[in-house]
């Protein structure tokens, strides 16, 4: 699912802070919609967000992305492990990728050596797989480490109208995972 901006465009990869980039946005005043998805805008049916908010948009609208700056937030690997791990034992492991179910463990140490053993490199496919072949598009990558910065850099970039006292001041959002009681468990 892309963020749709005046004169951007924003990809939302899972467990990046895209949760918080779309509150920023839609605080100041800069969210204009979501882009459909690929399995939504083929079957020409309504999506609402954020029911496939990680699916890889629709590319065969050129005129959505054309003249746009578009924009995308990584992040390390083990916080995103982090992310994965602790929002699973939260809400069970059905709810995510066979990978996942496969690799479930109430322990984290023991989640990651399997998701490493059996699928190196996830993160990095979840990634290409969010993007599709936008990834070669992009104009800004920020770092979920510094998100407000890097989203006030892409934003400026972009040419994008708001007021970056906003952006400073929207709070955490999914942030479960860098609660105490959840790194003490990683």
């Amino acid at each position: 699912m892309a963020l749709l901006l005046p004169k951007s465009v924003f990809f939302h990869i899972p467990k990046t802070g895209g949760m918080w980039v779309h509150r920023a946005a839609q605080r100041a005043g800069l969210a204009k919609g979501e882009s459909l998805c690929n399995y939504h805008y083929k079957e020409g049916i309504p999506s609402r967000f954020p029911c496939c908010t990680h699916n890889i948009p629709e590319t065969n609208y050129k005129e959505l992305l054309e003249g746009k700056f578009l924009f995308a937030f990584v992040r390390n690997p083990l916080t995103w492990y982090q992310s994965l791990w602790s929002y699973h034992i939260r809400v069970g492991w059905e709810s995510g990728d066979t990978m996942y179910r496969k690799c479930a463990s109430d322990k984290f140490d023991v989640f990651v050596r399997s998701v490493l053993q059996e699928y190196g490199g996830v993160s990095s496919a979840r990634y290409k797989r969010c993007l599709g072949e936008n990834a070669e598009l992009l104009n800004v990558v920020g770092r979920f480490e510094n998100i407000t910065e890097d989203l006030i850099y892409a934003l400026e970039m972009a040419g994008e109208e708001f007021d970056s006292e906003i952006i400073h001041s929207n709070g955490p959002t999914n942030h479960t995972s860098r609660l105490p009681y959840w790194k003490e468990k990683c």
